[in-house]
């Protein structure tokens, strides 16, 4: 059999298809097929990518938003539906001029689409779901196929550069929020591939950190996430004594997800995780320790972020804020913009990580705080 995977976007999903001569892609196809146990000829991964081409059947076109240049509102209010712009109708034509042998093979969407968006501060989460939803209708449709054989997996919109002024940090929000929605509902069939806020973004200038593409290491990082999430995607299909196989079809592809926050001390939380095929929470680097990333925030805005971290156990974290947490606020991890790093300085390894390198993460409504502030003299861990 073969499983296919549409690698979209714009200009980082080219950098990732284009990177040392396409060797990332084929690093995908490789790493899934080993995971699944395909032997690579007659059970095979194919990821399907094309840019630059001559007559516009695209997967991926750097410098474009999915918002503004793929679909676009049929009206002022995006509530009167959608269209396809010229770009989706090529991404549309790409897909249908495969063999009618590939074309109706299960095909995963993996979604590297999200920068331009992000700049939008006034975007909700609703607005843009409502626009993946007609894309996936059109592209489910193109393959002849529907939700249950056509996932769409989301890389979670990662950092991206915000000199130019704009107010990136709502628009983040609410593709993130768009994604984890649209992955709940399991009618939609989605995912998210990868979180990536533990990056350099240093592409264009390896000195300088946080800009708009990704470094080739980060490419490499998003990589060896993304296999992860398509394998146990694709976990119906894995041969007896593969990886997944073995795993029941359940590997680490989410990372530690915090369920849990507890006042210990009006400026003291003990967060607890849930992991996702890990049983641990691996030693915090300097610049977790320091409590990066992690704030409390209100409705209204109000912000506390976090001075240190440290473990409390195999799986648990204790953060100490900067003040006392806000009345009726929330837990966020890499709120906004979001790269876990400060001013011009690498992203990699400052995250909290469980025992197998998947990053921690709070779903992107933030993780409500339990329990009243206990008194200073008490020991937060008992």
């Amino acid at each position: 059999m073969n499983l296919n995977v549409v690698l979209r976007g714009q200009s980082n999903a080219e950098a990732f298809g284009t990177a040392n001569g396409g060797s990332l892609l084929a690093a995908v196809a490789r790493d899934v097929e080993w995971l699944l146990g395909f032997d690579g000829e007659t059970d095979t991964v194919s990821v399907l990518f094309a840019a630059d081409t001559a007559d516009g059947a695209d997967t991926a076109v750097g410098g474009t938003g999915f918002l503004t240049d793929w679909v676009g509102p049929l009206t002022a209010d995006w509530r009167d539906g959608w269209h396809a712009k010229s770009l989706e109708k090529g991404l549309l034509d790409h897909v249908g001029r495969l063999p009618a042998g590939q074309r109706d093979d299960p095909t995963a969407v993996l979604w590297f689409h999200s920068e331009f968006d992000s700049q939008r501060g006034g975007l909700t989460a609703a607005e843009w779901e409502s626009a993946v939803r007609f894309d996936a209708a059109l592209l489910r449709a193109a393959l002849g196929q529907s939700a249950d054989t056509v996932p769409y997996l989301f890389v979670s919109a990662h950092p991206y550069a915000v000199w130019w002024g704009r107010d990136s940090d709502a628009g983040h929000q609410a593709v993130r929020q768009g994604m984890e929605n649209l992955s709940a509902d399991p009618a939609f069939n989605a995912d998210i591939a990868a979180r990536l806020l533990d990056t350099d973004i240093n592409g264009d200038d390896p000195t300088a950190y946080g800009d708009q593409h990704f470094s080739l290491s980060d490419l490499v990082l998003a990589e060896g996430r993304i296999v992860l999430s398509l394998a146990e995607t694709w976990a119906a299909y894995a041969k007896p004594g593969s990886p997944v196989a073995l795993s029941s079809g359940q590997i680490d592809d989410h990372g530690p997800r915090a369920v849990a926050a507890t006042a210990t001390a009006p400026n003291q939380l003990l967060v607890r995780f849930a992991f996702d095929g890990a049983t641990n929470l691996q030693p915090l680097d300097p610049d977790a320790a320091r409590g990066l990333g992690w704030s409390v925030r209100t409705a209204a805005g109000e912000e506390v972020g976090a001075s240190a971290a440290a473990l409390a156990g195999a799986d648990a974290l204790l953060l100490t804020l900067e003040g006392p947490a806000p009345a009726g606020g929330k837990l966020f991890y890499g709120w906004g913009y979001g790269r876990l790093a400060e001013g011009n300085a690498p992203g990699q390894g400052n995250a909290v990580y469980d025992e197998q390198g998947m990053p921690a993460w709070v779903d992107a409504a933030g993780l409500a705080i339990a329990g009243a502030a206990a008194p200073a003299s008490v020991d937060p861990l008992l």
